[in-house]
């Protein structure tokens, strides 16, 4: 008889990776593949699915977390339909990336994780029901995310070279990072294909910046952990309220932001002043779709999930 063959997908930005597992317990073994970056969307699943090591046959069950997660349920039905019949397999749920890291940094258990990459996006969940807050872009929302603190570090280093704003180490890298602080910096970054990204790319070196001392770019790094920890703890409101008061609501903060050990460390300070317990991921979105692909939603995602097939 064939082993039941369960692949999980994860789908950033910048590329897509895959793992799969066969068999049960022990017999169980992973492999992993990732599409070139900034192939995404329904080629990049197909391709990270197919550079797998599978069996001669399709997969029993594809479980997809991916930022290009379509918002309506509908939607994610649709595309759950579209990657079956192309990868041929039996089931396919689809989800967007907050589910998964959710999934992944507590292995299933309540509380709330934050991600903080491009964007930033904060979910709890109990088990039963799940709330999610931000996530709404780099124009309305993403607060604490990359496009957050590069755009902040950029227009600190601008002001810096104009005089109008402090002294800061940022401006070199910011000459740098778009070939000029004046009118030519400006407008190769209004003309690039992807100005949110390049923004976003440049949080990199403000978070360094601050790590190493410079007054402003720490000034940057502590809104946004304060930012992202006032998301975290909104998010878990009903946690916090519950009567009678359980133990405080566990968090986990993942993303490459959280990388940076000044971020971090400013994030677990102002999370754990807002009542959350602070914790060590135990997995990465990888590992929670294949949890959503092993166990299949629950109730707390389940409006959250496309799928198709059974």
């Amino acid at each position: 008889m064939d082993e039941r063959i369960v692949v999980a997908v994860d789908q950033g930005k910048s590329g897509t990776r895959a793992a799969a597992c066969a068999g049960d317990g022990e017999r169980r073994q992973a492999v992993a593949a990732g599409a070139e970056p900034g192939t995404t969307g329904v080629h990049g699943v197909v391709a990270a699915v197919a550079g797998l090591r599978l069996p001669r046959r399709p997969p029993d069950v594809v479980a997809v977390g991916t930022t290009a997660a379509p918002a309506g349920p509908d939607e994610r039905g649709e595309l759950a339909r579209l990657l079956r019949h192309r990868l041929g397999a039996r089931r396919v749920l689809v989800a967007e990336d907050s589910v998964t890291a959710h999934l992944g940094a507590l292995g299933g258990a309540p509380g709330v994780v934050v991600s903080a990459g491009t964007g930033a996006v904060a979910m709890w969940s109990d088990g039963q029901r799940c709330v999610r807050v931000d996530g709404l872009g780099p124009i309305l929302g993403d607060h604490g995310s990359g496009a957050d603190i590069g755009r902040a570090g950029l227009r600190a280093a601008f002001s810096a070279a104009e005089g109008r704003g402090p002294a800061t180490a940022l401006v070199e890298p910011a000459r740098q990072h778009l070939g000029g602080l004046g009118l030519d910096g400006a407008r190769r970054l209004h003309a690039s294909s992807s100005p949110t990204e390049l923004v976003s790319a440049f949080a990199i070196a403000v978070l360094r910046a601050a790590g190493e001392g410079d007054a402003v770019a720490a000034e940057i790094a502590a809104r946004a952990a304060d930012a992202l920890a006032t998301s975290a703890a909104l998010a878990a409101e009903p946690g916090l309220a519950a009567d009678p008061a359980p133990a405080r609501p566990r968090c986990c903060a993942v993303g490459r932001l959280m990388r940076s050990e000044a971020l971090a460390a400013a994030f677990t300070r102002r999370a754990t002043e807002l009542g959350l317990t602070v914790a060590a991921p135990h997995a990465d979105a990888l590992a929670g779709a294949m949890l959503l692909a092993t166990n299949g939603p629950g109730p707390a995602f389940a409006d959250l999930v496309g799928a198709a097939g059974h």
